[in-house]
């Protein structure tokens, strides 16, 4: 059975989506803080995300959702996101621009819980056919459309061999952690084949070049002796 993660500061309406859902024998987990967020993807694997937009630490911060919305983005990665979106269009805690462009689905406060599981099981009922069609990957800044090999920074873009694509998928799959070049090697075998050890270097390097032009930083750490891994705002 699916299980599904779900960011909700009312615990009123926390607590319903959690029992309309519990009553179709899912499994859920629940957050109560956008500081909680991260504990509960390391505790859980989540087949999909629920997030209300109105959390009060975006209220009357300018900058708030801009920079929580990265770090969430590369934890979800490619799960299906249902959003809860404010009452009010145009409201402060709309301020989250990529999680709404990314999301696969959002329904409008006020709402009936009934609807809402059943936006959660349509896209539920999706999963096992576009498993193997993740697209779009995302660390930080970085969005990756594997699909098209396009690597985008701050509304700049920039196109990647399918070899650059490959190791920068990867990496964003590790969400700065380090790998080994060997382990780099098997993960992306499949979409370059004939990538060897010995051009790993060149590749990470070029693929370095590319980020550090859209964006001005060295989004790339080499460890020496060790692999590659993302840096860390």
């Amino acid at each position: 059975m699916y299980t599904i993660g779900i960011i909700e500061q009312d615990k009123a309406l926390g607590d319903a989506m959690e029992q309309v859902l519990d009553e179709k024998g899912y499994f859920t987990v629940r957050a109560d803080s956008l500081a909680d967020v991260g504990e509960l993807f390391q505790q859980v694997i989540v087949d999909m995300v629920v997030l209300d937009l109105e959390q009060k630490e975006f209220a009357g911060k300018e900058d708030a959702a801009a920079k929580w919305e990265n770090t969430f983005l590369a934890l979800v990665q490619a799960k299906p996101l249902l959003l809860i979106r404010p009452e009010k269009t145009g409201s402060v805690f709309e301020r989250c621009k990529k999680c709404i462009e990314r999301a696969d689905d959002y329904i409008r406060k006020p709402f009936d819980i009934q609807e809402f599981r059943i936006r959660v099981e349509v896209r539920l009922s999706k999963i096992p056919a576009e498993k193997e069609k993740v697209r779009f990957f995302y660390y930080e800044e970085i969005k990756l459309d594997i699909e098209k090999r396009l690597a985008t920074i701050g509304g700049q873009t920039t196109k990647l061999t399918r070899t650059e694509a490959a190791i920068l998928k990867c990496l964003i799959q590790r969400n700065g952690r380090t790998v080994t070049k060997t382990t780099l090697l098997d993960e992306i075998a499949e979409d370059t084949p004939d990538c060897v050890e010995s051009s790993i270097k060149v590749h990470a390097s070029n693929l370095r070049r590319k980020l550090r032009e859209l964006s001005g930083r060295d989004y790339i750490e080499t460890r020496k002796g060790v692999g590659l891994r993302l840096r860390k705002q």
